[in-house]
């Protein structure tokens, strides 16, 4: 198993940015221990962004499916604009409707867990 994910991600080097990944996981283990948690956090989220970005489609990155999302978001935005709020409310809320769709990390977290241990099989 050691020997397969080793062979993987040699393989994989590039599109993981792995030297970047492994500078910010040696930032995290020289930091000091009240900020270390924020440093392995960050390698982590890089980590994940990079397998994310490597392999599209890998797993579902969104709550909704597009048709659906965009009946859900037509409707939200209209109900925005028929808000009686200052226009400077309904444009951040506006701006904050695309964000409505995405997972919070934990899933998306639990999501490339589930997706690894199925390759590992």
């Amino acid at each position: 198993m050691l020997t397969r994910m080793v062979s993987a991600l040699y393989k994989h080097y590039g599109s993981l940015r792995f030297g970047s990944l492994c500078w910010a996981y040696w930032q995290a283990v020289a930091a000091t221990p009240h900020i270390a948690a924020v440093h392995f956090g960050a390698a982590i989220e890089a980590l994940q962004a990079a397998y994310l970005e490597a392999n599209k489609g890998a797993i579902k990155t969104k709550l909704i499916g597009k048709e659906s999302w965009k009946d859900l978001s037509s409707k939200i935005l209209k109900g925005i604009d028929e808000l009686a709020e200052d226009e400077t409310t309904r444009q951040i809320l506006r701006e904050k409707v695309g964000d409505f769709n995405k997972p919070p990390h934990g899933v998306i977290t639990d999501r490339l867990l589930e997706e690894s241990m199925e390759a590992t099989k």
